[in-house]
């Protein structure tokens, strides 16, 4: 059947309690959804996009806002041309995409993650408090193995910094 969807060209769109999957987009508004399942492919061009708790990957993007996408248990593709990104992994690592060119990123993962990292700034610097067996660093570059290494975490933003935190 696919998963349940949701279109609007004049205003935002919210919805919770989402099972087998949700795919997304507004040219109009901003994105809030809460507790999905499934996988999750979320778009705008005017506005926010805000998420908390998906069982799934997710593939969010926006050119008009923020990204905040928090309790994601799944891939992660969040990427924006106007706004800050923040992300909240909270299972595995399966891959992280994260870009902006209008703000700063922040990744909070859990502190036994594993991954490979390639994190790089314009307009700010990088920095983690997680252990990264690092390749190359410099003020505005951070590339190495997280724990030993695992699925790409690849982080750009010419808008701000990078911090990599450690879930407490």
């Amino acid at each position: 059947a696919g998963p349940n969807r949701g279109r609007t060209s004049g205003g935002g769109i919210a919805a919770r309690n989402v099972n087998g999957g949700f795919d997304g987009s507004t040219s109009g508004g901003g994105i809030v959804l809460e507790a999905m399942e499934g996988p999750v492919r979320v778009q705008t061009s005017g506005g926010a996009i805000v998420v908390a708790g998906v069982r799934g990957d997710i593939d969010a993007e926006t050119s008009g806002g923020s990204l905040r996408l928090a309790g994601i248990d799944g891939k992660i593709r969040a990427h924006t041309s106007g706004g800050s990104v923040q992300c909240e992994l909270v299972g595995a690592n399966r891959g992280i995409s994260a870009s902006t060119s209008g703000g700063g990123i922040r990744l909070t993962l859990p502190r036994d993650v594993t991954g490979t990292l390639d994190a790089e700034s314009s307009g700010g610097s990088v920095n983690t408090d997680l252990p990264v067996s690092t390749t190359r660093a410099g003020q505005n570059r951070l590339s190495g193995l997280i724990n030993g290494g695992g699925e790409p975490i690849h982080v750009r933003t010419s808008g701000g910094g990078i911090t990599l935190s450690a879930a407490q």
